[in-house]
């Protein structure tokens, strides 16, 4: 690991346009599919061409979405590790954390919250108060239970394709309120971390 901090600036751009993007979309997809729910009966969902497209069309999107995400969380997890002379959780395992189980329900927030508070104080990072991010990760843990529910839902072996219909639109609505505090915490903690790179190359 290089001992520079980089602008993340461009990278958080692209990271809250593929966001909302991908929270649209999402919106779209539920709204579609639940239409076809209400209308169907008896009606297989998947056996809609468009509702199985818009659902492709979300996936890959996602897929582009949270690549560029991982890759920021690593960068402002990178940036603050620096910053605090090792004392955070390493950049690696800022993005690692997400896909091991039951760890996943805390130890990414947790980094985030050491990125953001060194960023804000790098001195004294361990007094600095988390702000919104308790709101946004228990927004995250919302839809995540709400996309799941629906997903296991919504397949043959369960058979409550409608029921899985109203928890996917209902987990849409979620995103709405949980992709703002995402794009505020993906540009203040951007920012912050541009101002401390500046200092130090111009310290």
């Amino acid at each position: 690991m290089d001992g520079a901090i980089r602008d993340t600036r461009p990278l958080a751009r692209w990271v809250i346009r593929a966001t909302w993007i991908t929270v649209a979309l999402g919106m779209f997809d539920a709204i579609a599919t639940l239409a076809v729910r209400q209308n169907a009966g008896d009606m297989i969902t998947a056996g809609s061409p468009f509702v199985d497209l818009s659902g492709a069309v979300l996936v890959v999107v996602g897929f582009v979405t949270a690549v560029l995400a991982f890759r920021w969380i690593y960068l402002v997890a990178q940036a603050a590790y620096i910053l605090s002379g090792g004392e955070t959780i390493r950049p690696g395992w800022a993005v690692g954390w997400y896909f091991v189980p039951i760890a996943n329900l805390w130890k990414p927030y947790e980094a985030m919250k050491q990125a953001w508070q060194v960023s804000e104080n790098p001195a004294n990072w361990p007094q600095i108060p988390a702000d919104y991010l308790p709101a946004w990760w228990g927004l995250y843990l919302l839809y995540s239970v709400l996309s799941n529910a629906g997903a296991r839902l919504a397949s043959p072996s369960y058979g409550a394709a409608d029921v899985a219909a109203w928890i996917d639109f209902v987990s849409a609505v979620v995103a709405l309120p949980l992709a703002w505090l995402f794009t505020r915490l993906v540009r203040e903690l951007s920012d912050a971390q541009s101002g401390r790179r500046y200092a130090e190359i111009f310290a």
